[in-house]
Order: structure tokens, then sequence, then C-alpha cells
């Protein structure tokens, strides 16, 4: 089990912040009001028809050890929910850390990347510009369920409440599914 950081301050990120970037000033917020309704609204709570599903432990939202990405944007939550699962993924510091290019980068390091071809438990990255994600940073989200018609339900950060760690779920449709780069976390020995 990878250690984990206390974090008795909720707006703190314990970890070393190599980049110095301050969450509310740059990252991948995503504005859930462009995705022109083919993508689900972002909610707080898991969803009702996801409630039994879900092979996935529920994210415990703790800050793992080793996260350097900003407190509360996507990449911090994306890091710490596949720590947590037992598939950590490294920092990527070449591009900014920012979720629309960890696809580009992980492959760059050995990952297995596959893009429009989800994994339970695999890292989404999101294009810039897709999805309401920054036109910019793109974003960085987990699979947590794919549904029969090929649309995913994902756990994100950064997307409610900005900034702040809020963790919330979303459908991502079919068409904005393909256009993802979906990445493999490293297997940690024993899992």
């Amino acid at each position: 089990m990878p250690n984990v950081i206390p974090n008795n301050d909720p707006h703190k990120n314990d970890s070393k912040n190599t980049n110095e970037v301050n969450a509310d000033d740059n990252g991948c917020v995503v504005d859930p009001n462009t995705s022109n309704g083919k993508n689900g609204a972002p909610v707080l709570d898991l969803p009702k028809e996801y409630i039994g599903k879900l092979t996935l432990p529920m994210p415990d939202d703790k800050n793992y050890s080793g996260n350097s990405y900003p407190f509360g944007q996507c990449t911090w939550g994306v890091y710490n929910r596949l720590a947590q699962i037992g598939m950590p993924i490294e920092w990527f510091s070449g591009d900014s850390g920012n979720g629309g290019n960890w696809g580009a980068s992980a492959k760059a390091k050995g990952y297995k990347v596959e893009k429009g071809k989800p994994q339970i438990g695999w890292g989404a990255s999101v294009p810039a510009g897709v999805a309401g994600s920054d036109p910019v940073a793109g974003h960085i989200a987990v699979v947590e369920y794919i549904n029969p018609d090929g649309s995913i339900l994902v756990s994100e950060t950064n997307v409610v409440k900005a900034g702040t760690g809020t963790r919330s779920w979303r459908v991502l449709s079919k068409e904005t599914v393909s256009q993802i780069l979906f990445i493999q976390g490293k297997a940690q020995h024993g899992k």
C-alpha cells in the first residue's frame, strides 16, 4: 500500500510542489457548461445507477506520498486515486504536468496508452478543449465504470469547487471517449 501523507489542512498539499503552481491560478479546471449536452453534468455523489456496480474501492481522497501536483488540480486527484488502487503513475514534469498531456508523456515513459479504449482503473487524459476541459491544459480523470453503450463514468477533481480537491463524478459519452488517451498505471508488487 502506498504511503499516505497526513493532510490536516484541507487546502494544503503536504507534498513538495516542484513547480510552485498555485491551484487557483493555473490548471485544468473543467467548464461543465461547454459539453454541448453530450456528456453528463458533474455530481458530488456517486450516481444511484452505479451503486453496487463499481469494482474498485470508493475513492478515499487521501494525499499519497510522492504527489508533486498542485493541491486540488485534476492531476493531483488522479495521482492519488491511481496510487490508492495500486496502479500509480509518476510525475510528468516536461509538459508542466497538464492532464491533457499525460497520455503523450506516459507513452514516452513506457506506460501502456490506448486511444478510445477505456479500462476500469486507468487514467483518462482528455485533450485540451474536449468535454469542457481547459483549452490549454486539458484534463485528467479516472475510469470507474464502462457502460454498455461505450460511455464511461469517471471520478475527477477540479471540476466542482475548483482547486479544493473536491471529487466529483461524470459520465462521458462514447464520442468523447473516442478522443481520450487512456493510461494504465504501473502495478505495485503484490497488487
